[in-house]
């Protein structure tokens, strides 16, 4: 397949999981069977692509590799873009309104990450143990995250919700089939490492939707709101990815790479624990943190 019709057949991809996020979003509001239940069926939106291209990567020996860089370059891309660009954004005036629920639940997950992958790898039960901390923290976002999404026109009935939630549901898992196979394609034709790949632009394609919600807020005045949502959804999502894989094998953090970036992980999350307790935000904060971004991806790539 030529660079252009893959390029083509990537677009398209990425638009169909965009529009099936959207879709997905808005009608999973208007099921009242499901409202009733207390769950944030909305962040599912944001969720399942990312689980859905993870369930993809563990299925194949030779793309396991791929899953903890993942969750590293998702990491470094949440706290180091999008809540840098939060903070130094001028509807952001303090952190004081961000919820402090989220401080636990951060030291939890990092602790338990980084306990679990210190002897070297991350074996099923470690695995486990995330898979149902990371369900505990899902239960939990409905009760610690206002909805604060915009009246949309969307259909009343729940026929009429399932039947677009199903089409979404196709879209999404048709748009990250075809960005796993663009991935492996770019992989093999161009002789980038899959590593490198799932530690730089894998991140990227797969959270824009989440990114594009982040900044949306930001700029609607509702910082607060985007820098909560955005960081239990990333919790959630590395729990989710790191106990789904590790739940069929062993995942290995012997190398270099997985080691510092764990460790600069726990950087940017200390630095952003720091800053939710301080409760003040200062724009040349955002930006070392942007800048600390650019640093710890170059050092990870260099060590590839």
């Amino acid at each position: 397949m030529s660079l252009t019709i893959q390029a083509i057949v990537l677009l398209a991809a990425g638009f169909l999981m965009m529009r099936g996020v959207q879709v997905l979003q808005e009608n999973l509001r208007t099921v009242e069977a499901i409202q009733k239940l207390r769950l944030s069926m909305s962040s599912l939106a944001y969720i399942a692509p990312i689980m859905l291209f993870i369930f993809f990567a563990a299925g194949r020996i030779t793309t396991a590799e791929m899953i903890l860089p993942f969750v590293i370059g998702f990491n470094l891309l949440m706290y180091g873009v999008v809540f840098a660009y939060s903070v130094m954004s001028r509807t952001m005036t303090s952190l004081a309104d961000v919820s402090r629920s989220v401080v636990l639940p951060m030291m939890l997950t990092y602790s338990l990450v980084m306990l679990s992958a210190i002897d070297g790898d991350i074996d099923r039960f470690e695995a486990v143990v995330m898979l149902v901390f990371g369900s505990v923290l899902w239960f939990g976002i409905s009760a610690r995250i206002p909805d604060a999404a915009e009246a949309v026109s969307v259909p009343h009935t729940f026929v009429q919700a399932i039947l677009f939630i199903l089409i979404a549901v196709v879209a999404v898992y048709l748009g990250i089939h075809y960005v796993f196979a663009g991935v492996l394609f770019f992989s093999v034709s161009y002789t980038l490492s899959l590593v490198f790949l799932a530690l730089t632009t894998v991140p990227f394609v797969l959270a824009l939707p989440l990114i594009v919600a982040t900044f949306s807020l930001s700029r609607q005045g509702q910082g607060a709101l985007a820098i909560t949502q955005m960081i239990w959804l990333t919790l959630v999502i590395t729990l989710w990815c790191i106990g789904i894989a590790g739940s069929s094998m062993p995942l290995s953090t012997a190398t270099l790479t997985i080691e510092s970036g764990l460790w600069y992980v726990v950087l940017f999350v200390a630095t952003t624990i720091l800053g939710l307790l301080s409760g003040t935000t200062e724009r040349l904060g955002g930006g070392m943190l942007f800048l600390l971004f650019i640093f710890c991806m170059v050092k990870l790539v260099t060590e590839l």
